[in-house]
């Protein structure tokens, strides 16, 4: 291309203006540069008086730093040791050891001052607010005079596309509000892109949260939590004031939330506004609660699962509200579950949670308005399997628990779970239901204060402390709030076939939760009892029951768990009193049969109380009262009130072993009884009379009396009466009173009307010891002889007998009895009572 020589010179005058140009700007650049870094103090002060006139602060600048060359064709303005404050609070507004900016200089020399990026780095952004409401932002606020502005494009005036902050920590402390924010900025970049009234935002950060208090009362929020993220869609509309971003991955502390939603910081509660929306998968329930309010961490503390959970959260609301709506979901597939109060632990636990501090929407979110509603529960206690039916808790403030749990396992599974002592599960099925619905106490009262049921079917049960074996039963066993019931539950005990009904209760002390006082009703129908199998209630518990029971009951604090509650039913069984009632129709005890079978008995810690023992045997009734202590070597001291209602002397006698006595039996002895009897005895582990231990008094009434071939009256026939017949002797009516001291008797002066002659007994009969008995025989009854009724009707008190005969019947070491002739009274003269006193005891030792 050929150029004509009048461009060739149109080009070269027009470069060497451009060059003037050019040479012209540097060297006004030059001097600019010069002039600002000669007038530093001065272009200093005028930034602080242009400052200060705008906000009424107090602004401090320690060195400005403007660069013309270093970036151009930018002009790199920087501040350093820079301060703002305001009149109120001794901490600055705001503080930085380096600000700076550029500013596109071409577009500057022309009016339009473009500032490109900011970068703030190690500083402190402080927002206060005091009780009154007094914020040190107020400063900010435009002066009155000002404030109808013309429109100004303050996009001309300030555009700033880039922002980086290093170090930096900001702060908002408002008093008034209860409101707290700590944030560590380590590294801050925003790229901001205006587009009218929405600036598009890319933002990267890693920050450290000192925490986020919307309400200082109840705890931060991400308590020292580092969080990092790239968050590539964020917009401002500074119009609204509203900040907003779409959900993408932070990490907090190294573990992955996706997290989006949005802020408006405004003063106006209106528009104020948070929404956050939070979720994680595969996150462990730790992490997931360390992000939450400290006193939402308080009361999930107590819970723990081992494996891997989903959770999503949502927080919303203003800004000036003390506290957000929470709500939070956690899904947890196959989890091991930890609860501290109770010290027990869920296995291949699964279930959906859901947290809401908002339940009632007419109040405000708080503490008070929250919920923790559990939902498709599933899990394992200690080989029980459980299927939650509702589990809610309402008001974490004064928590209030409402939980139905069901679950079927085998009997003997329950040992393992429940640990208790006094009950031992040896087969069977059970349907169990768990209840609770009340506030949660501390601790394991929650569980102290559980109800439920097992639906029992063809269980064994071992009652360990007597080691009564209950065998095939079937109903259902209750137990609530201190209490403990069995509802007709059939079983059978040794054969015999029982109907049982249980109504228990304890007082339990409020401040260390354990049993105070309590008590068992027992009821036992049966149509059939062998009470030689109850003869176990009177055994004492060895030293190795007591020693396992020890163990057993360190072990269950220990495990906790139910295991922790069933303490409370061990010692409601062991130490509470236990009421047994039974009703049979007919009973047998070794020799003893009976009918229409009453009792009433109540047990206590190795001591029991017999109400009432009453059967009809033998043609009449017993019935008995008194109380059993046991002592050492396992024998039980027993006092006894008998009352016995025209009995047949001979079955009675046969039916308890002639009462310990040797010498007189039931071969012996015939007649109907009446008699009523204060006895106290030792009983040993067969519930059988200890020898030489009964002390008391019998007072009887012994009608249409026969004796038969009683050895010690047939040896009379070696001295009298040997064409009489003596081997079957009927009596009169015999009514008198006889003294029992340690299995030996006293006989008062009693006279007996038989057909074979009339006698007078008085003295002591032991079948251990020496006996020694007085026969008195008058020579009328020797001589005379009386059809058989003439012989029966006895002599008045006070009628003189005449002339008689004294016979002595003693013995030896409780030997067969020998009777001799007493010619000189000498065992009347001794004072007979006083001797017997002497030797056995008067029975108020």
């Amino acid at each position: 291309m050929v150029i004509s020589p009048k461009a060739k010179s149109i080009l070269k005058w027009t470069g060497i203006v451009l060059g003037c140009i050019f040479i012209l700007l540097i060297v006004a650049l030059s001097i600019g540069d010069y002039y600002i870094s000669s007038h530093k103090d001065k272009v200093i002060a005028t930034i602080k008086e242009k400052v200060e006139d705008a906000t009424g602060a107090k602004v401090d600048i320690g060195d400005l730093d403007v660069s013309i060359w270093r970036d151009f064709p930018r002009l790199r303005v920087g501040l350093t040791d820079v301060q703002l404050k305001d009149s109120v609070f001794k901490a600055p507004l705001l503080q930085f050891a380096s600000v700076y900016t550029r500013v596109n200089l071409l577009k500057a020399l022309f009016g339009n001052v473009k500032l490109g990026e900011l970068r703030l780095t190690n500083g402190q952004v402080n927002l206060l607010t005091d009780t009154s409401g007094y914020s040190n932002l107020s400063i900010f606020k435009p002066k009155k005079e000002n404030a109808d502005t013309t429109k100004k494009n303050d996009d001309q005036d300030i555009a700033i596309n880039k922002i980086y902050i290093e170090k930096v920590h900001f702060v908002l402390d408002d008093k008034k509000g209860g409101k707290d924010y700590g944030i560590n900025v380590n590294d801050l970049r925003a790229e901001l892109s205006p587009a009218g009234n929405i600036y598009k935002i890319g933002l990267s950060m890693d920050l450290k949260v000192d925490g986020l208090a919307f309400n200082t009362d109840k705890g931060p929020y991400l308590k020292n939590k580092r969080l990092q993220t790239e968050w590539k869609n964020m917009q401002f509309n500074k119009k609204t004031g509203d900040l907003s971003f779409d959900k993408s991955p932070v990490k907090i502390d190294g573990h992955v939330f996706n997290i989006g939603g949005g802020f408006n910081f405004s003063n106006d509660s209106t528009k104020s506004k948070l929404d956050l929306k939070v979720d994680s998968k595969g996150t462990t329930f730790r992490d997931c609660a360390s992000l939450l309010a400290t006193n939402i961490q308080k009361a999930l503390d107590n819970y723990n699962c081992t494996n891997k959970v989903d959770i999503a959260a949502s927080l919303y609301g203003s800004l000036q509200q003390s506290t957000p709506h929470v709500l939070v979901r956690l899904v947890t597939p196959n989890s091991s579950v930890g609860i501290k109060t109770l010290d027990t632990q869920l296995d291949s636990c699964s279930f959906v949670g859901n947290f809401n501090n908002q339940n009632d929407k007419t109040k405000l979110p708080d503490d008070a308005n929250s919920t923790i509603v559990i939902e498709k529960f599933k899990g394992n206690m200690t080989g029980v399997p459980l299927v939650g039916q509702r589990m809610n808790i309402i008001n974490l403030e004064d928590p209030y628990l409402d939980m139905a749990m069901l679950g079927a396992t085998r009997l003997v599974n329950l040992n393992n779970q429940l640990g208790m002592e006094t009950l031992d599960f040896l087969d069977g099925q059970a349907k169990i239901s768990l209840a609770y619905k009340g506030r949660i106490p501390s601790g394991l009262g929650l569980l102290q204060n559980l109800s439920g049921e097992f639906a029992i079917a063809n269980g064994k049960a071992m009652y360990v402390p007597k080691q009564l074996l209950f065998e095939n039963c079937n109903g259902i066993v209750a137990f609530g709030k201190n209490n403990l019931r069995v509802n007709n539950l059939r079983a059978t005990l040794n054969n015999n076939s029982i109907f049982v009904n249980i109504d228990g209760n304890s007082v339990i002390d409020p401040k260390s939760g354990a049993p105070m006082a309590g008590f068992i009703n027992c009821d036992i129908n049966a149509p059939y009892l062998n009470l030689n199998y109850f003869a176990k209630l009177f055994q004492q518990s060895s030293s190795n029951t007591a020693k396992k029971s020890s163990n057993t009951k360190s072990k269950k604090q220990e495990k906790g768990g139910l295991a922790s509650s069933s303490l409370q039913i061990d010692d409601l069984l062991k130490k509470g009193e236990f009421r047994l009632n039974i009703h049979s129709k007919e009973i047998k005890y070794n020799n003893f049969t009976a009918t229409a079978f009453q009792t009433n008995i109540v047990f206590k810690e190795n001591t029991w109380d017999l109400k009432k023992f009453y059967v009809n045997h033998a043609g009449g009734s017993i019935n008995l009262s008194g109380t059993v202590n046991t002592i050492a070597n396992g024998n039980s001291k027993l006092k006894v009130n008998l009352d016995i209602q025209k009995v047949q002397l001979d079955k009675l006698l046969y039916a308890f072993d002639n009462f310990g006595v040797n010498g007189l039996s039931y071969k012996n002895l015939k007649g109907t009884l009446t008699a009523k009897s204060q006895l106290t005895a030792l009983i040993d582990q067969k519930a059988s009379v200890v020898p030489r231990s009964s002390v008391g008094y019998f007072r009887f009434n012994l009608a249409n009396g026969q004796l038969l071939n009683y050895p010690p009256l047939l040896s009379i026939q070696k001295y009298v009466f040997k064409k009489r017949d003596l081997n079957n002797v009927r009596f009169a009516n015999i009514t008198d009173t006889i003294f029992v001291r340690h299995g030996n008797f006293f006989i008062n002066r009693m006279e007996i009307a038989s057909t074979a002659l009339r006698l007078f007994v008085e003295g002591i009969y032991s079948p251990y010891g020496n006996s020694d008995i007085s026969i008195q025989v008058p020579f009328s009854s020797i001589l005379k002889k009386s059809d058989k009724d003439d012989a029966l009707e006895k002599t008045d008190t006070d009628e003189k007998v005449g002339a008689s005969i004294f016979l002595r019947a003693t013995n030896n070491n409780g030997g067969p009895m020998g009777v001799k002739v007493d010619l000189f009274k000498k065992l009347r003269k001794d004072k007979i009572k006083e001797r017997f006193d002497k030797e056995f005891g008067t029975g108020d030792e």
